[in-house]
């Protein structure tokens, strides 16, 4: 608690110190923190950790036994900082990784309700926590009314303003007259999984009048082959099961991705209505979090090997329909389409149909894509 004064004595001269010393140490006592009448308990998840080619990102410790400090409080490698994850910026965490001995996080009550900068500002936090290496323990829970009273009450305990640190003075005298909290994480350690995989499901749709046909020389066999001549559609999507901590996600992209399938294979099912297309459906587990990694995966090992995907007609990738404004939907491509293109056609039908529900509109956002941008 008493750091910064580590070396005030060596200032004073002995009888001088026991002078200062009666009067202040009776003060000192009078203004100590007030004890805790009782713990308060709440479930806590840790950060995620995992390897990628080799190179570990995330959390890499979980023994926790610190005194709580707040966002603008805390000092040494000795003070666990206790924050609610909308107050934490990105050049705050990696102070915090650096220095600190620990960090738990709130999580919002209702994420629905933040405001859109709130929410993008989570988003891009969350991106660049999983970026890199964390080697102290980083613990989240989810929205606790007893832990938002502890965070109100270290934070009040500061006359400092948001994103300033006080004086060691300050800290000093705030820590004396402050309550005091301990932050005790217990459990099992944890143990890497070494037998992690990403799976990815393919599937792909098929005329049967036109897209099969017996391989030559075996007429008699039951065996039929994809005809390679038909045109390529490829769909894709990923399942979001990864993240910062283990929690329930709406994947509605998945959602539009399964009904979509629906729907095409009831129309393969039919002559009269199957398209002169094949259509291949790509599920991956890996998103922008792991950059898209099950799908790099993926061509790497059938792009080199699979002349028909090099010259796929249309591709559509299904990703973060419903995230932001859940009232606009935004097509992104790497280079504005011209007129009579296949994608051009695809965005004018698009904004045909939003214009049905009247409160759904759709943007073309143009961006080069950068095939060097590796995790």
């Amino acid at each position: 608690m008493f750091e910064e004064a580590d070396n005030f004595c060596g200032y004073l001269p002995w009888g001088a110190f026991r002078t200062t010393s009666f009067f202040t140490l009776p003060i000192l006592i009078i203004c100590s923190s007030n004890p805790v009448l009782a713990s308060s308990e709440f479930s806590v998840q840790r950060m995620a950790q995992f390897d990628v080619h080799g190179t570990p990102y995330g959390c890499r410790a979980s023994v926790l036994n610190l005194e709580a400090k707040s966002l603008y409080t805390w000092a040494t490698s000795r003070h666990c900082v206790l924050t609610r994850l909308q107050d934490m910026t990105i050049d705050q965490f990696r102070e915090i990784r650096a220095k600190a001995g620990g960090l738990i996080v709130l999580l919002p009550e209702d994420i629905g309700s933040l405001s859109v900068d709130d929410r993008q500002h989570i988003l891009l936090l969350e991106q660049a926590m999983m970026a890199q290496e964390v080697s102290i323990p980083v613990y989240f829970s989810t929205y606790n009314g007893n832990l938002e009273g502890i965070i109100k009450e270290v934070t009040a305990n500061s006359n400092a303003k948001p994103g300033q640190r006080e004086s060691a003075l300050t800290e000093i005298l705030s820590s004396i007259s402050a309550n005091g909290y301990q932050t005790v994480v217990s459990g099992a350690s944890h143990s890497p999984n070494k037998q992690s995989k990403i799976p990815i499901i393919q599937g792909e749709l098929v005329p049967s009048s036109m897209g099969m046909h017996k391989p030559s020389g075996d007429a008699n066999r039951n065996t039929v082959e994809i005809n390679p001549k038909l045109p390529l559609i490829i769909i894709t999507s990923h399942l979001d099961t990864f993240g910062l901590l283990n929690e329930h996600l709406a994947n509605l992209d998945v959602a539009v991705f399964l009904t979509l399938m629906d729907l095409m294979s009831k129309l393969h099912s039919t002559m009269s209505t199957a398209p002169k297309y094949r259509i291949m459906f790509l599920l991956s587990e890996s998103g922008s979090l792991l950059n898209f990694q099950g799908m790099k995966k993926w061509l790497d090992t059938n792009v080199d090997e699979n002349v028909a995907i090099q010259n796929a007609e249309f591709v559509l990738c299904l990703d973060a329909i419903g995230q932001g404004d859940a009232a606009t939907l935004f097509m992104h491509v790497s280079k504005p389409p011209k007129e009579g293109t296949h994608m051009n056609n695809f965005y004018k039908h698009l904004k045909i149909a939003a214009q049905r529900f009247g409160n759904v509109t759709v943007e073309g956002v143009h961006k080069k894509i950068n095939l060097a941008d590796l995790i």
